[in-house]
């Protein structure tokens, strides 16, 4: 439906986007992840014909809409501080859009009772808006961009002002609605577990490139780079040295360990790899390879879980275990070669 194709754009004379390229499939829900500052919100508001481009386009349908308006683009973009007017109730902040498109007052009404029950508000059309909560709003925000019937709807942040406990509530809400309605959407966030929890695909950028994208559970289990990693909370990074193939083995501060994936483009003897140890992949352990000898320097509890720090020599690894584990008690963990992944060298 949507084609973004090598848009470019700068701020205050530095490069921002640079050459950013992917597409949204009908009824496909895209996150756009990544740090804060690294240009998603300006490639959104490129999208929904707010900002220009510096070179490059926007298709959708096959159509370049570059050049189009943006109240003909047919979008809906809701942004984290919901926009809303003060001075107007619920009802007229949903019905803003269907007035603009010249819709009656019958047919505005119908559908603004149609998108208030969607959104759970019913009842709530003669409210001010400035006596909603934050999630209130935040719904009568949604209800106003799905009111005149979006081809697609755009969310920057929209859930960055709500506590934790709202926040999953209406993320929770928000996956059932736009699976129910099919709307293809793109999603930007600097949240993982939103991204994860809403996206059939996850673009990760940096640094204005995308660099890398998939399905959520591809990206967290392949990470392409040691960056991605990184920002999707997996620090068990290690440098190392291949030493042997066929089993690969690979030389590191933890002792010499057998790996089983890689995303390198090229493996062999005396090439330097970064290492991702899943936390998944630990275990304490007797015997077995990758045995690695250690002492517990940390049990932080979690609820479900402990969250153990490990330490090895000068090295620490950080897992989750539902075994009772001891401040300076000394154990033996085992790394399963089949999760663990070369990762090319990361660079200084």
């Amino acid at each position: 439906m949507l084609e973004v194709k090598n848009i470019t754009k700068s701020y205050e004379g530095k490069p921002l986007l640079k050459g950013l390229s992917f597409t949204v499939e009908k009824g496909q829900t895209v996150c756009l992840l990544g740090a804060s500052g690294s240009g998603k919100s300006t490639l959104l508001r490129i999208i929904a014909g707010i900002e220009t481009q510096e070179s490059g386009s926007v298709l959708w349908d096959g159509r370049d809409i570059s050049q189009v308006p943006v109240h003909e683009r047919g979008f809906g973009l809701m942004f984290q501080d919901y926009a809303l007017f003060p001075h107007r109730n619920v009802f007229d902040n949903v019905a803003f859009g269907l007035k603009m498109k010249g819709i009656s007052h019958e047919d505005a009404r119908r559908r603004v009772n149609e998108v208030l029950e969607m959104v759970s508000m019913t009842g709530f059309s003669r409210r001010k808006v400035t006596d909603l909560s934050g999630g209130e709003q935040q719904r009568v925000a949604l209800a106003r961009a799905l009111a005149p019937n979006p081809k697609l709807l755009m969310f920057d942040e929209p859930l960055g002002a709500l506590d934790r406990t709202l926040r999953e509530q209406v993320l929770h809400d928000l996956r059932d609605l736009l699976h129910a309605t099919h709307i293809p959407a793109i999603y930007v966030t600097h949240d993982q577990e939103e991204a994860f929890s809403i996206g059939h695909k996850v673009i990760l950028t940096n640094e204005g490139v995308i660099v890398q994208q998939g399905k959520p559970e591809e990206v967290y289990k392949q990470p392409a780079t040691a960056w991605v990693a990184r920002f999707l909370g997996q620090d068990n990074l290690v440098a190392g040295v291949v030493k042997g193939m066929d089993p690969v083995i690979v030389s590191t501060p933890l002792g010499d360990l057998q790996v089983g994936r890689s995303c390198c483009d090229e493996l062999h003897p005396g090439c330097e790899v970064t290492l991702l140890i899943p936390p998944s992949s630990i275990q304490p352990a007797v015997e077995g390879i990758n045995v690695v000898p250690g002492r517990v320097e940390d049990v932080i509890f979690k609820g479900q879980v402990n969250q153990v720090v490990f330490r090895s020599g000068d090295f620490s690894l950080q897992f989750a275990s539902t075994s009772a584990f001891t401040e300076g008690e000394t154990i033996q963990i085992s790394l399963d070669p089949r999760e663990l992944l070369c990762l090319e060298k990361e660079s200084m």
